[in-house]
């Protein structure tokens, strides 16, 4: 069943751009109408499903991040008018109520905006000298100045959230760790992580996703500025201000747990794993030991490994796990495999479901939440 679209009164008009001088008013980076929609399902990496006006459309996805979070079907979002392929881009996904950009090249322009207007805290003094300048064989995304001290800047957009906790990067990114060990190496450079949601108190690089990430950043620390802003806009899309985030970089190892949901022509499947000295290694034994796999869930079936969820933690406790499962529709399999392990079988989709995304990110990132 599609999910409908009803009118929203957020959002419901949208101003061009007019401007605003460094210091004084709401900045605002908008210069186009925007379409309300509703998200049916995103397709691929590069293409969503939506719904306007009743009628099905195909969009553009202008980011290559999983979005799994956001991209949860019936999710309301905006649209804009796109010059490629596709009639409309997906623009912004609303969560918990807040719209979140997830355009990064757009996100890279409003960047710009606001180092010349002054808006950024700590930056107010430098001057944007060059947008994707290169530096050896390896392309930034600003060169900016204060006098005649140069610094090169490479901006991650962040769109992954859990109440007042915000992490990057939401895939595995072996481009964002080059990023970080390219920047390692010329002095006085600067990372800065934009945080596109309002709610946002803290940092942390989101070690569950991918390790080397963080392992890197973690390692080069001492070497680059790190630097977190979160945005607050209006419904207007006003950019009110710019807060900065304190960042976190804890110190962790790669014991936990993980949740693997997995496939086959009739169910879907949700296997909980025990206790992993090292979460990232035993999921690569889980993916090569198919035919295990596949015997625990008691399927007939082929099957397909759908997405793997890693808990980094030495609290090996998965809380409400068991209940929430169960009360959501789950059924567990009796005799896995192995006696720490569990499987528990659905009709329907975790991964399009959002209690479950709710519970990964709490297992993830309530440590860190201000109401833990």
């Amino acid at each position: 069943m599609k999910p409908s679209l009803k009118k929203e009164n957020q959002f419901s008009k949208i101003n061009k751009n007019k401007s605003a001088g460094p210091h004084d008013g709401p900045f605002i980076f908008m210069t186009i109408n925007l379409i309300r929609a509703r998200l049916i399902q995103r397709k691929n990496r590069f293409v969503a499903s939506v719904l306007i006006d009743n009628t099905e459309t195909e969009v553009y996805v202008p980011n290559t991040g999983r979005l799994s979070e956001l991209a949860i079907p019936g999710a309301r979002c905006l649209l804009a008018e796109s010059s490629g392929r596709y009639r409309y881009k997906l623009l912004y996904i609303f969560n918990n109520g807040f719209p979140v950009m997830i355009d990064s090249t757009l996100s890279n322009s409003l960047f710009a905006e606001l180092l010349v207007s002054k808006k950024v805290p700590g930056l107010e003094k430098f001057k944007l000298l060059r947008r994707e300048p290169v530096y050896g064989r390896h392309r930034f995304d600003f060169l900016i100045a204060e006098n005649k001290n140069s610094c090169y800047v490479e901006l991650k957009s962040c769109t992954l959230f859990y109440r007042d906790v915000a992490s990057f990067p939401d895939a595995v990114s072996s481009r964002a760790s080059e990023h970080i060990r390219e920047l390692a190496k010329i002095p006085e450079s600067r990372l800065v992580i934009l945080v596109l949601n309002n709610s946002a108190e803290v940092f942390i690089p989101n070690y569950h996703t991918d390790y080397e990430f963080y392992k890197t950043l973690k390692e080069n620390s001492d070497r680059i500025v790190i630097s977190s802003f979160r945005i607050d806009y209006n419904d207007q899309l006003e950019i009110k201000r710019i807060f900065p985030v304190p960042v976190i970089i804890p110190e962790v190892s790669k014991k936990g747990f993980f949740f693997m949901v997995i496939s086959d022509d009739n169910n879907f499947y949700i296997y909980i794993s025990g206790e992993c000295s090292d979460v990232f290694d035993e999921i690569k034994k889980i993916k090569r030991r198919r035919s295990a796999l596949k015997d625990s869930l008691f399927s007939a079936n082929p099957i397909r490994i759908l997405k793997d969820f890693p808990v980094i933690t030495d609290n090996l406790s998965t809380g409400n796990t068991i209940e929430l499962f169960t009360n959501s529709g789950g059924i567990k399999i009796k005799g896995t495999s192995s006696c720490s392990s569990s499987v528990f079988r659905f009709k329907h989709n975790p991964l399009e479901q959002r209690w479950f995304h709710e519970h990964v990110l709490k297992l993830r990132f309530s440590p860190y939440t201000s109401e833990r």
